[in-house]
């Protein structure tokens, strides 16, 4: 089993998030789901009467909205890419990491809000519709 490492979250991740984002292409379906809320809704969802976030039901959300972009090879990549330094793994081992403790290592990086802020930042970078 792969170790996780996960880091905070950075300015240079920021500017990796826009070049993922540039080289695949995702931009578009990125300001379309922005747009929709729908990922706003995935978080409302997994969020309880309490206001707690059940973290792994925002990352399995998260994937269903960009299931089929992530599907793509390019896509696929650029995610490895993206994410193996702030989860402090390799490219090769995130890729034998099972879903959920990857879920789990993001959210440990950083939580639900700081990952808003973090998108939000990134997106008026590349000037999307804010995640609110």
């Amino acid at each position: 089993m792969i170790k996780l490492e996960p880091r905070p979250l950075t300015l240079p991740d920021a500017f990796s998030f826009i070049r993922f984002v540039k080289e695949t292409g995702l931009r578009q379906k990125i300001a379309d789901v922005l747009a929709s809320g729908e990922m706003t809704q995935a978080i409302r969802s997994a969020t309880d009467a309490d206001g707690n976030v059940n973290e792994t039901s925002v990352g399995f959300g998260m994937f269903m909205l960009f299931g089929e972009e992530l599907a793509d090879a390019k896509v696929e990549s650029g995610f490895y890419r993206f994410l193996a330094p702030i989860l402090g793994a390799t490219e090769e081992d995130l890729k034998a990491c099972e879903l959920v403790d990857v879920i789990e290592a993001i959210f440990e990086a950083a939580t639900i809000e700081r990952w808003k802020s973090f998108f939000t930042s990134a997106s008026a970078m590349l000037a999307l519709p804010s995640l609110t």
